[in-house]
């Protein structure tokens, strides 16, 4: 039998890590009008915001990886997972507060940083707990919780 409230739990787990994420991708146009940010805001401050993020996202993935393993088959899942959720939620509430380029930039850095955690720790998961011949099925539905966080 197909295991469908795992994967659901799996899509549920990914999506809510991909909505934290979309604050850096929402937020970024309405910056320069926010009576709030003290800083000023240009096309190359979002850009290098960017740039950060990604390179954040970049070591996270790597680093998350290499934990998620290290830390074997029991703990390895839950803690990717909890990281990149308690992480994501935690980094999307700082943002909220930044005032400056500078602020706005570290929470994005940390938001993209977490949220590396999120697939690394979900395909672990599923090799674990799905049988093998749903992977592909397990893999396509949080593939496409992605872009239901989007």
């Amino acid at each position: 039998a197909i295991p469908f409230g795992l994967i659901f739990m799996y899509f549920t787990s990914f999506t809510l890590t991909h909505i934290s994420c979309q604050v850096i991708t929402c937020s970024l146009p309405k910056v320069a009008v926010d009576p709030h940010f003290e800083s000023a805001w240009s096309v190359s401050a979002a850009g290098i915001l960017l740039g950060y993020a990604s390179v954040a996202a970049a070591f996270g993935y790597v680093s998350h990886g290499f934990i998620i393993d290290s830390a074997g088959n029991r703990y390895g899942p839950l803690f990717g997972l909890m990281f990149s959720m308690w992480g994501c939620g935690l980094s999307a509430l700082l943002m909220s507060f930044s005032t400056s380029v500078l602020q706005l930039t570290i929470g994005a850095a940390f938001l993209r940083f977490c949220y590396a955690a999120g697939m690394p720790s979900l395909l672990k998961a599923i090799q674990l707990t799905i049988p093998f011949e749903h992977h592909g099925l397990a893999i396509g539905v949080v593939g496409f919780a992605s872009r239901t966080g989007a």
